[in-house]
Formats: C-alpha cells, sequence, structure tokens
C-alpha cells in the first residue's frame, strides 16, 4: 500500500538488524536498527516517517529488538553491545519524536560472552507489567538466558535458564500468551544428531519459572533463523524459519497449541524459494491473519506471504521496492487497529526501509461478510463479534451472549475472562486482580487461599500463619 519509503536514512554507517513495534497508544510504528550505533524513529500507520532518527545507544551496539508497553505509555529497546553486555533503553512517543525515559541499562547479569549475530528478544506483559528479554551466550553454549525487567527499567529477579543444555541453542524470538499470561521464548537449537529444530520454553511471568519443559515444534535437514507469533483468537503460536524442502529453499512453519505443543502431522510449506538470515512475522488481529516476510531468491527485495490462523498460505507478493541490489533482514508488526502490517528492512545496509502491507488474503472455501465484519470468515465455524472473526469454541451462554474467544475462558458479569482472571466464586463479580487473590463474602482479598482450621472462615495473610479461636495470627505472636 502506498511506496517504499525510507524511514532510517543511511549516514554512511552500516544499518542492519532493523525491527518494528507497534505503539498502541499513540497510533504510531517504532521502528529500529542496531549495528555501530541503535537508532530509532516512529513512523505514522500510513508509512510516513514522523520526527527525525533519535541515537539510543551511546556507545558502540550491535544487534538490536523492541517492544511497546501500551498500558504504561513506553517502549523497551534492548540490543547487543559486544562483547558481553545486553543493554536496554526506555523510549516514549513525544508529538512524533523518540523521547528517551531512561540511561542505557545492562540486562544480563553473568556477562558471558555473546552470539552477536543473535538479535536478543524481548516481549511485554500487560497482566503482569514487565518485559521479558532472552539473549543467546556462550556459557559455554550456545545457550538461551533470560531476565525480567519492570516498567521502569528496574530489573527483577535472577537470570533465566530458559534453554540451557549440551545442545546448540541461539537466536531466540519471544511472544506473549495473553490469555495464559505466558511468555514463549522460541528459538534455534541443534539435536544430538545435529538436525536443525525449532524448540519452546514457556516462561511464567511476575517469576520467571519455567512453565513445564522444552517443546520441539519441528526438527529436519535446515531450519534456521526461527520467528514465533501468537494468535488471541485461537490460543496459538505460529512458527517460522527459513528451512530447505528437499529440492529447494522454502519459508516452513508449524502451529502449536496453548501448551506450545505441535499441531498437525508435520511443518508446513509456507513460501517457496522463501527464507534468508533474517525472516520477519506479525499477527493482526484485525484480519486474524498472520503475516510473514523474508527474502527470496526470485529477485534481491523482500516478499512476503499471509498465512491463515490453520496455517493456510496465501499468494506471495513483493513487498519492497528498493531500486537497489539487495534488501535484506526483513521484520513486520501488525497495526492492532487495522487490516494492515508495516514491513521493515535493510536497503543493502545502508538505510531502513518501510512498507505499509494490507491485509488481503481470503483462504479457500470462505467468503461473505456479516455482523459487521468487513473482511472474509477465516474459517469454518468462525463467527462474526463486534466486527471481528472469533474462534469457533463457544457459542455462548445467556449471560455471556458473545463467542467464547477460548475453550477455557469464564463468564463472569457478562464478559468473557480468561481463566487467571475468573473468581472462584459467584459472589465476586469483578475480575480476580491477581492469580494468588481469593474471593471472601463477595471481596477479592490477597493470600494463599488456604485455611489451616474450620474456625477461620477468612484468608490466611501467609503461609506460615496459624488459626487460634478463629483468628490467623503470624508465626511469631
Amino acid at each position: 500500500m502506498g511506496s517504499t519509503i525510507t524511514a532510517i536514512p543511511g549516514d554512511g554507517i552500516a544499518k542492519r538488524f532493523p525491527d518494528v513495534a507497534f505503539d498502541d497508544a499513540n497510533n504510531a510504528y517504532l521502528v529500529i536498527t542496531g549495528l555501530s550505533v541503535v537508532e530509532a524513529r516512529y513512523v505514522a500507520p500510513n508509512g510516513t516517517p514522523l520526527g527525525t532518527a533519535a541515537k539510543i545507544s551511546t556507545t558502540t551496539a550491535g544487534a538490536s529488538r523492541v517492544a511497546c508497553a501500551p498500558a504504561i505509555n513506553r517502549c523497551l529497546i534492548v540490543w547487543l553491545q559486544e562483547p558481553r553486555s545486553v543493554v536496554g533503553r526506555l523510549v516514549r512517543y513525544n508529538a512524533g519524536a523518540v523521547q528517551a525515559l531512561t540511561s542505557p541499562f545492562a540486562i544480563n547479569g553473568a556477562l558471558a560472552p555473546l552470539m552477536t549475530n543473535s538479535a536478543p528478544g524481548v516481549v511485554y506483559s500487560s497482566v503482569s507489567n514487565e518485559f521479558l528479554v532472552a539473549w543467546g551466550e556462550y556459557s559455554p553454549g550456545p545457550n538461551i538466558r533470560g531476565k525480567r525487567v519492570d516498567g521502569s527499567g528496574a530489573l527483577v529477579g535472577a537470570v533465566i535458564p530458559i534453554a540451557v543444555s549440551t545442545l546448540w541453542e541461539g537466536f531466540p524470538t519471544l511472544a506473549y500468551n495473553s490469555i495464559e499470561n505466558e511468555y514463549n521464548v522460541g528459538y534455534y537449537f541443534e539435536t544430538s544428531s545435529g538436525a536443525s529444530s525449532v524448540g519452546t520454553q514457556l516462561v511464567k511471568p511476575g517469576t520467571g519459572a519455567l512453565i513445564g519443559g522444552r517443546s520441539t515444534l519441528y526438527s529436519g535437514g535446515f531450519n534456521q533463523y526461527p520467528e514465533l507469533a501468537y494468535n488471541s483468537a485461537t490460543n496459538q503460536y505460529l512458527a517460522i524459519t527459513w528451512g530447505y524442502s528437499g529440492t529447494s529453499w522454502m519459508l516452513r512453519g508449524r502451529l502449536a497449541d496453548s501448551n506450545s505443543q505441535p499441531l498437525g502431522a508435520s511443518a508446513l510449506a509456507l513460501a517457496a524459494k522463501g527464507g534468508g538470515d533474517g525472516v520477519g512475522l506479525g499477527y493482526n488481529p484485525m484480519s486474524n491473519t498472520y503475516l510473514a516476510d523474508y527474502q527470496s531468491q526470485t529477485n534481491p527485495e523482500t516478499w512476503g506471504v499471509e498465512i491463515s490462523p490453520a496455517g493456510a498460505p496465501g499468494t506471495q507478493r513483493q513487498l519492497s521496492v528498493s531500486g537497489t541490489t539487495l534488501s535484506v533482514q526483513p521484520r513486520t508488526e501488525a497495526n492492532t487497529g487495522a487490516n494492515q502490517w508495516l514491513m521493515v528492512t535493510s536497503n543493502a545496509f545502508k538505510n531502513i526501509m518501510v512498507q505499509v502491507v494490507g491485509h488481503a488474503f481470503t483462504p479457500a472455501g470462505t467468503g461473505g461478510t456479516t455482523g459487521g465484519c468487513t473482511t472474509a470468515s477465516p474459517g469454518t465455524g468462525y463467527t462474526c463479534v463486534n466486527g471481528k472473526w472469533v474462534a469457533p469454541t463457544s457459542s455462548g451462554t445467556a449471560t455471556c451472549p458473545t463467542i467464547k474467544p477460548a475453550a477455557n475462558w469464564v463468564c463472569v458479569g457478562g464478559n468473557w475472562l480468561p481463566p487467571w482472571m475468573a473468581p472462584a466464586s459467584s459472589s465476586c463479580t469483578t475480575p480476580k486482580p491477581a492469580s494468588n487473590f481469593v474471593c471472601v463474602n463477595g471481596n477479592w482479598l490477597p493470600g494463599d487461599g488456604g485455611t489451616s482450621s474450620g474456625t477461620c472462615t477468612t484468608i490466611k495473610p501467609g503461609p506460615n500463619w496459624i488459626c487460634k479461636n478463629g483468628n490467623w495470627l503470624p508465626p511469631w505472636y
């Protein structure tokens, strides 16, 4: 849609590792680039650059990524600072300009040598109001470790051993499950036999605890540079990689359920001749489709393919018109309020280009519009609710007449709530403030949810408190 536009102009310094996040709080994209200097610039939804490119790093930097937190109106830019530091900086939209909220701060604690060709991953939890940053390091490795960062930039908890084993593990990519309030860390790893594989590890916001063990989505002769995205309508993930089909290069992928367990019999063939040493993937909740962008053997430009929630690819299209000989390391992010994405790519390592891409894919066997939905149904059984297609998980209830967003959501006060927010008692009609709150006489109270005696009918204030004569007493009393 429109022209390919230069967002971060050239200045003689190499510009690689571009990334983009949509800042919902300000209805704008934040485009960044790393290598030598980390730079950032806001871009309007129509692709028009705003303000000027701002230098984010104060010293020599490296591969970079960005995530935005609309609830607190700020974005976290993270990058590698060779040879051993993972660095972050919080910024904010200010009348189109990039405003720095903090100085650069170190995130990793071990200071092990880094995988400098592997950008760190970053994602935000709207429930826990924190970011998770993950990176590849040689300890001896390579391994994937992570760290939580709160909304003010303070480090939280210990370094998390996300994928630490004798296997080769690197290239982290992060997604956030808004229904389960879980991080999913995807990464590339090699099995003991040397097979290229895509692995994932779930991590709990608020604690950093690992949820279950490693999940292998697919494995084969060549599956590298993974990207992971979360679909809030189906409560599923899609992972993609640059792969090899046995006869030619291929963009491949696979769906996974909410527990990050693979779906379907095998990996999906998504785009013939597609791949490269950097691919992008973004899920759009308005169209309920994914957009993947990548290099193509067809020509030196960036190409893309829209993918249905069931993993069916549409028609490949050329996305960039650079006028040069190379368009590399593309990334993409959805506009959550429109059927559009912004593709970003490095133009021959000289500048960073952007291209607005519109939703235009109708999966086979679907069609028509109804109930305020202006796009075609994503698949059989989907229902239009308030202008959005909702997955066929439930037909609703008398109290909640709309479609249940996922099978484990609960109807409370006429609204569907994710399971962690749902009350344990019908006397509490408001959402649960946090997972450890318990409903008592119509009110949410913090506590561990247990009693040690039938004479205490309120919530135990702490795990070591003791019930005496109907009252909770601290253990020292």
